[in-house]
């Protein structure tokens, strides 16, 4: 018998091999073997039979290729050498021949990378391993760029995806565009080179930014300052606010000022009053008016007066009297004996006008009065005035007539003029009251008059240079109206006019 069909019996062999390896068993004429074999049909295997480098379920002996990734490069086998050419990473499937070419220089080779990404913005090529790149890169070398690297907005020749600052006027100022922000700051208006950090303001109230402005006239006179465009004014003016001055303000003062008025009216009507400044605009700071007249309302002395004080206290505590005995009457009533209004001491009196007296038209309005104190009183004992505006209405203090100043033994009496509050002015219904508190002495007044001048209404330019205003007045009066033009530099002006109301 011959297992091995080497042509020797194996009773004679000395090494039962079938492959012809080497590696066998024993025959019977002793064992020349190597080995055993632990395949002894392949005569590339012998003492390893199972292992298998690269897991494809062929013993490494009977492999042709070993080749863990599969991609047909490995190492030769036991049987030969099948691969296509040797691995340099057999590990990774898409690396075979270069293992070591980085285009995008990311310690990844580009056999094993599936985004061939230079400039890092996830922007780029496919690797050999895929990819997983965001999108194509219109360019590699600027990571700013990828999308986009056309767009122009300032047509700088620098795409805005690598540009420093997007700044298309040319000013400096801009916004930053996908390379470091060179701008100077953030422009406010890019379509004009002389507009950068300030669009809005607009001296000249022309609704034409400064900055955008080529003559700042806020008078409108063509003489200006020059804006941001340059200068197209004829030339600088002296005075912005009128019209008038242009680049002599000293002769474009008013040569005189003239006051007229309308046909005189009615009473409690209105007459109008035009000024004329020579064309002499923007003035109506520089204007005032009044009337050189005051107007006397009221009662005098009270023997004639006294029905309009129609309100008094009880108990006889109010009486038309004279001073009491001793003490000089001239110097604290009007001159004819018996007609003083003495408060009585000892308790609380009052008097108050029975009708309200009309002021339409009339402010600034003082009160005067004729008032004294007899017997040395306290200091705490003083007249209070009162007054309020409106029918029914009910008188406020306005002020007290002290009596400080007295002299013991003495006559006390003397004229107090007492402003009454601007909120009384124009008061078509004026109250007036006097109250003595219970006193420990005698106090009296006399010749009460009520004086104001007569209100103007707001001035008005109503044509360059030509200004009005208008004033009424009740009861029927004749006054001389004044008005004045006062620049504070210049020397004032001033015109006067009667103004007669029937």
């Amino acid at each position: 018998m011959d297992v091995d069909a080497d042509a020797i019996a194996d009773c004679r062999d000395t090494c039962l091999d079938r492959d012809g390896d080497g590696y066998g068993l024993a025959g019977g004429g002793g064992n020349t073997c190597t080995g055993p074999d632990c395949n002894d049909f392949v005569g590339t295997c012998n003492v390893d039979c199972a292992t298998d480098v690269d897991s494809d379920g062929t013993p490494d002996c009977q492999d042709g290729c070993l080749d863990a990734d599969g991609d047909g490069f490995g190492l030769p086998g036991g049987v030969g050498n099948t691969c296509t050419g040797p691995d340099c990473d057999d590990t990774v499937a898409t690396c075979a021949v270069d293992c070591v070419t980085d285009t995008d220089a990311d310690s990844v080779a580009d056999c094993a990378d599936t985004c061939l990404d230079p400039d890092g913005d996830g922007y780029g090529a496919a690797g050999t391993a895929g990819n997983t790149c965001t999108g194509a890169d219109c360019d590699e070398t600027v990571a700013s760029c990828n999308t986009d690297c056309v767009t122009d907005v300032d047509a700088d020749a620098t795409p805005d995806c690598r540009d420093g600052c997007v700044d298309a006027d040319g000013d400096g100022y801009g916004t930053a565009g996908g390379g470091t922000n060179t701008c100077t700051g953030p422009d406010c208006d890019d379509t004009a080179m002389t507009c950068n950090l300030d669009c809005t303001t607009d001296v000249d109230g022309d609704s034409v930014p400064d900055c955008e402005d080529s003559c700042l006239d806020a008078d409108s006179d063509g003489f200006g300052a020059p804006g941001g465009l340059g200068n197209t004014c004829t030339a600088a003016d002296c005075d912005d606010t009128r019209a008038a001055c242009t680049n002599d303000c000293q002769a474009c003062l008013p040569g005189f000022l003239a006051l007229s008025t309308q046909t005189p009216v009615a009473a409690c009507g209105v007459s109008t009053l035009t000024i004329d400044l020579a064309g002499y605009d923007n003035a109506v700071p520089e204007l005032s008016c009044m009337s050189t007249s005051e107007l006397v309302f009221g009662v005098t002395r009270f023997q004639i007066g006294r029905e309009q004080w129609t309100s008094f206290s009880d108990a006889n505590d109010v009486e038309i009297t004279g001073w009491p005995g001793g003490f000089p009457t001239p110097s604290c009533s009007s001159g004819t004996t018996g007609d003083f209004i003495r408060f009585n001491d000892g308790a609380a009196s009052f008097m108050q006008l029975g009708a309200p007296l009309d002021f339409s038209g009339v402010g600034n309005l003082t009160l005067r009065v004729l008032a004294g104190y007899a017997n040395d009183p306290p200091a705490s004992d003083v007249l209070t005035v009162s007054a309020c505006c409106g029918a029914g209405c009910t008188p406020a203090p306005v002020t007290t007539i002290a009596n400080d100043n007295v002299t013991p033994g003495g006559d006390n009496c003397a004229q107090r003029i007492i402003a009454l509050p601007s909120t009384l002015d124009d008061c078509g219904a004026l109250m007036v009251r006097f109250d003595w508190p219970n006193s420990s002495a005698d106090a009296g007044v006399d010749d009460i008059s009520i004086r104001g001048e007569v209100l103007f209404a707001p001035i008005a330019e109503t044509t360059p240079g030509t200004y009005t205003t208008a004033v009424s007045s009740c009861p029927a009066v004749s006054y001389v109206t004044t008005c004045r033009w006062d620049d504070g530099t210049n020397p004032p002006r001033s015109d006067a006019q009667p103004v007669a109301f029937q």
